[in-house]
């Protein structure tokens, strides 16, 4: 959601140019808790959602 309102004001293409610089979510989440694969923390946190 944070992600979403940082980016509102971009049009599609600006969107894509700017994950195609920065990363999209998933892979800044990656780094930050070090997992070596990005399906490992998507498997984590959506997984993490469904038990609360």
């Amino acid at each position: 959601m944070l992600y979403e309102r940082q980016v509102a004001h971009l049009n599609a293409e600006e969107v894509r140019d700017f994950r195609a610089q920065f990363g999209d979510t998933w892979y800044l989440v990656k780094t930050l808790l070090g997992h070596a694969d990005v399906t490992t923390t998507m498997d984590t946190y959506l997984n993490s959602q469904e038990l609360h």
